[in-house]
């Protein structure tokens, strides 16, 4: 999996991309402490509790969605509530959507403070152009100081149109009052196509192709955040990588919710859907010649703790990867040791990861724009067996991660839960682990998604073909093995990763032997991979996927020796007029969900 560091592979965490208004890189307006109640819910796994907060009062928007006559001024509320102790003050910022500021409107940032036991609404007037018509743009809570933490909505999508004049004598903007209104300029929520009690948004979604680390700020992902506000309505959401360690680090049961409550608010003033992956680690141990030891993924009170089993770096604890000497590779927290292993009574860092994610289903499974979690894919947890020292267990690994996904499903009720469950030796182990996620509400995902050129020639019946995960959802028995069960496609969807390697096919152009027909339909030098049209074929007839992940590329970076450029077709701005054109048909509700 290519990560990008401000436009180029191999990032792991590091320097912002793109300078935006809307914060400093690195400059969060929240540390360590969670800003809002976060209960330990029932299917928690106990090893440490997850921290019980005082109340605090709330900030938000007074609408998601507002519109306004062009040559008029937009007016947005931002109100208090709850709790009010103490004095609070909430930065604001406006964000370009299709308006331009400056042309179309003009740029509008500042704050606004509520004195003790103030409650009252606070207004902002943001003037427009008469050139603004049929545009809108973005106001956005950037930064909340004192005893309150954000509400929601925190960001508002502001429409510019002729028909406001009508309904607003004054001129002034009117709002929705709702967060899913009607559809208006790409900007408003989805409407669910599912039945049942989960969230169902299927479709075509972007994927961030940069891992968010400690300490970084939404800036960092605002390229792709532009990208994503200017894609048509049929890109349903975005699927964002965070590392653990920006979400809580020092101190255990202490949550860091500025990030995401950022990226959650973006959602809600698109009308798009969020997938949240929670990377327990990183592509690359090089990182830790770099920068704080944190920005490996793995939390500080873990690494700086024993009792969570040993590291290949002296002093440092809860993970495997590389040694200090040994070069750059992946880097995975230790989800295969069992509680209590070295000496730590009910220590495990898989407990640990679990109850970040209770916390996260506390705080964002009833907003209607959270889409689900992704678990990383357990290939990449499974590969550190490569280097010398392990402790690594495929057996207590796949025990962890069932008890893992069971807490997450009961956590989540209302949300996905994704598995990329590839290839995890042996086989069989992955196979009936398969069968266990689908039984029990869990989505089958998986990277190394091919085109149908690929299964056309045979790949899923080859020794390095079909990820065994896949090929158990899909009834095959996986060449050499004993598996065997029924064809799962009829009553569960697997929600899929098309990640660099398969758009630009650096990976695979070694893959054409007879033993692994992986011949591609993307020609080029250093290249043999799929086009985005060979791969929607290949979800639509092949894999039965409802949700595609879809790596952004701005079209400008460069990979290889010698180096090429991304693809043509493969550019978001190209990208996404293909994929908007090119529907998933694998859409209805499962028939394993509730």
């Amino acid at each position: 999996m290519g990560i990008r560091a401000g436009g180029r592979t191999g990032r792991i965490f590091g320097t912002c991309v793109v300078a935006m208004v809307l914060a400093g890189c690195g400059e969060g307006s929240s540390s360590s402490s969670s800003s809002s109640d976060v209960a330990t819910t029932s299917a928690s796994v106990s090893n440490s509790s997850i921290a019980s907060i005082p109340p605090v009062g709330l900030v938000a928007l007074s609408s998601a969605a507002y519109t306004v006559a062009p040559s008029s001024s937009a007016v947005v509320t931002i109100s208090r509530s709850g709790p009010s102790t103490g004095s609070v003050t909430v930065g604001y910022t406006t964000v370009n959507g299709t308006a331009t500021s400056g042309a179309d409107y003009s740029p509008t940032s500042g704050t606004v403070t509520w004195d003790d036991g103030d409650f009252s609404g606070k207004t902002v007037r943001v003037p427009v152009t008469s050139l603004a018509s049929s545009k809108y743009f973005a106001f956005v809570l950037t930064s909340v100081a004192g005893h309150a933490s954000f509400g929601s909505p925190a960001t508002a999508a502001v429409e510019v149109s002729a028909s406001a004049a009508s309904s607003s004598s004054s001129g002034a903007s009117s709002s929705s009052g709702s967060s899913s209104g009607s559809s208006s300029s790409g900007v408003t929520a989805n409407t669910p196509t599912g039945t049942g009690s989960i969230k169902w948004h299927p479709g075509h979604y972007m994927a961030s192709y940069t891992i968010l680390g400690p300490g970084e700020t939404i800036s960092t992902i605002q390229g792709e955040l532009n990208d994503l506000a200017n894609s048509p309505r049929e890109i349903v959401g975005y699927r964002v990588l965070v590392a653990w360690s920006a979400i809580t680090d020092t101190v255990q049961g202490s949550y860091n919710w500025a990030l995401l409550d950022s990226i959650m608010s973006y959602m809600q003033g698109l009308g798009k859907q969020l997938v949240l992956v929670v990377l327990p680690g990183s592509f690359s141990t090089g990182n830790l010649t770099r920068a704080p030891a944190s920005w490996i993924g793995v939390p500080s009170y873990i690494l700086n703790n024993p009792i969570y089993g040993p590291s290949p770096f002296p002093g440092q604890y809860g993970w495997w990867g590389p040694g200090a000497n040994a070069g750059n590779g992946p880097a995975v927290a230790a989800f295969w040791r069992t509680p209590g292993e070295y000496g730590g009574g009910s220590a495990s860092v898989m407990t640990e990861y679990t109850n970040t994610l209770a916390a996260i289903a506390a705080r964002y499974n009833n907003n209607p724009n959270f889409e689900g979690v992704m678990y990383q894919e357990d290939a990449w947890i499974s590969s550190i067996t490569e280097f010398a020292g392990s402790d690594y267990n495929s057996n207590n690994l796949i025990s962890n991660l069932e008890t893992s996904l069971a807490a997450s499903v009961a956590n989540f009720t209302t949300s996905n839960v994704i598995m990329e469950n590839t290839y995890m030796p042996p086989s069989d182990a992955a196979e009936n682990f398969e069968a266990w996620m689908i039984a029990n509400r869990v989505a089958p995902g998986s990277a190394d998604t091919v085109g149908q050129t690929a299964f056309n020639n045979g790949y899923q019946n080859t020794n390095l073909g079909l990820a065994w995960g896949l090929q158990a959802y899909m009834g095959i028995t996986t060449p050499g093995g004993t598996y065997t069960g029924p064809n799962y496609r009829p009553r569960a969807r697997a929600m899929l990763d098309v990640e660099a390697q398969e758009l630009i096919g650096s990976y695979y152009k070694n893959w054409t032997s007879p033993n692994a027909p992986l011949n591609g339909t993307l020609a080029g030098s250093s290249m043999n991979g799929f086009t985005p049209l060979d791969i929607i074929d290949a979800a639509n007839t092949t894999y039965g996927a409802s949700h595609l992940f879809w790596t952004h590329f701005f079209g400008t970076e460069t990979f290889g020796s010698p180096s090429f450029t991304v693809p043509t077709q493969t550019a978001w701005s190209n990208l996404q007029n293909t994929l908007a054109a090119n529907p998933l048909t694998n859409t209805a509700y499962p028939a394993n969900y509730p």
